[in-house]
């Protein structure tokens, strides 16, 4: 993605919203139990002046907070098909602050207070009010979706969206499985639909 992805900025917000800090040797132990209890690969993590998670290693603070490090945990477990920050990292995030820190209705509360997608509810809708504008009013609309259950991305025309059935090249998807949609322009930059298509509408 050549831009942060729209929640970026709100879940960095929500993250300085909740203290608690923790030695960075602490921190470290933590992320790696994290991975163990999730059988993923424990990446390199040096210390730093700030965050920066790259594809195998990763910088942390000095002295991070509990959030910062299920932040990053988050991360690694998140499906590299979906955006960096959005409802599934959101989502996956959420759990682990739940699971690893007790801290988990602070952060929930967190989320609420700064309009975060955490839900697969709430990216479905986004994509059905999305997708039928096109299917309306601009039948053959090249577009990029991506879905769950499993994930998987799929370019092609959309060509109707009734009945809870998105139709884009040809097959069909239950609107459950879709979390978001880009019209062919907005492929590179991934811009959020709902608000290309109608700027000033709340994207929570």
């Amino acid at each position: 993605m050549s831009k942060r992805h729209f929640q970026a900025t709100k879940i960095f917000a929500a993250e300085d919203s909740v203290p608690g800090g923790m030695t960075w040797v602490d921190a470290r132990t933590l992320l790696k139990r994290v991975c163990v209890d999730h059988d993923v690969p424990m990446p390199e993590v040096m210390p730093g002046d700030q965050l920066y998670i790259g594809l195998s290693s990763v910088t942390m603070p000095r002295r991070p907070s509990l959030l910062t490090v299920t932040h990053i945990a988050a991360h690694i477990l998140t499906d590299p098909m979906f955006p960096p920050h959005g409802s599934e990292f959101a989502g996956t995030w959420l759990d682990l602050t739940r699971r690893y820190t007790g801290m988990g209705d602070r952060l929930e509360s967190a989320f609420v207070a700064n309009g975060i997608h955490y839900t697969a509810e709430e990216r479905t809708e986004k994509v059905r009010r999305g997708a039928v504008y096109l299917a309306n009013n601009r039948p053959g609309q090249v577009v990029e979706l991506v879905l769950d259950d499993p994930p998987e991305r799929v370019v092609g025309s959309i060509e109707r969206c009734n009945d809870g059935v998105l139709q884009v090249g040809g097959r069909e998807f239950t609107m459950s499985r879709c979390r978001y949609i880009y019209k062919a322009d907005e492929m590179l930059t991934k811009l959020h639909l709902w608000e290309a298509l109608a700027p000033g509408t709340a994207t929570g």
